[in-house]
Order: structure tokens, then sequence, then C-alpha cells
């Protein structure tokens, strides 16, 4: 189970809670909060940091990411963008 603290700002993986970078952290909030909605690079940069945010960034961020949840949490959809699989609870 993930849980993603929105006072504490960090996430907690089977129960081990981690202090993400920023940009891990919001895109984190941003994609659990949407379960199964395809959200792009777009709308992701604008959670972690608006216009100086790429999309290359962004794949930082996901790989990052990935890394603290778990491959199988983040799909990717070639040419669409990112997608939650799985629960996840949000605190705050």
């Amino acid at each position: 189970m993930v849980t993603v603290d929105d006072r504490a700002k960090t996430i907690a993986v089977d129960g081990v809670t981690i202090r993400p970078p920023a940009q891990v952290y919001y895109a984190a909030l941003r994609l659990a909060r949407h379960p199964g909605a395809v959200l792009t690079w777009q709308q992701l940069a604008d959670a972690c940091g608006g216009d100086r945010t790429g999309p290359d960034t962004i794949r930082q961020v996901i790989r990052k990411l990935r890394r603290a949840v778990g491959r199988d949490r983040i799909e990717t959809r070639y040419g669409l963008g990112y997608a939650w699989r799985g629960p996840a609870e949000i605190i705050g």
C-alpha cells in the first residue's frame, strides 16, 4: 500500500516512509489523487514546477518516483502520458 501524506510531504510504501524531492512528491500526489487517469507531461509539469519543467525533467521525475513506489505503480501510456495503478491513500 502507498500512502501520500500531504501534510508531512512524505510517501510511505508498505510502512516505510521516504521524503522525496519536491518534484517527485508533487508528481506522486497528482497521480495518486487520480488513479487510472492518464496525465500528460504538461499536467505533471504544472504540479511539479510549472513552465520551467519540461518533458525531460518529467521523465526523470517519473524514473525517481518508480524507484520510490515500485515500477508497476506508474504506467506509461505512450504518446499520452502516465497513470497511477493500484490503490493509494492520501492524507491531508
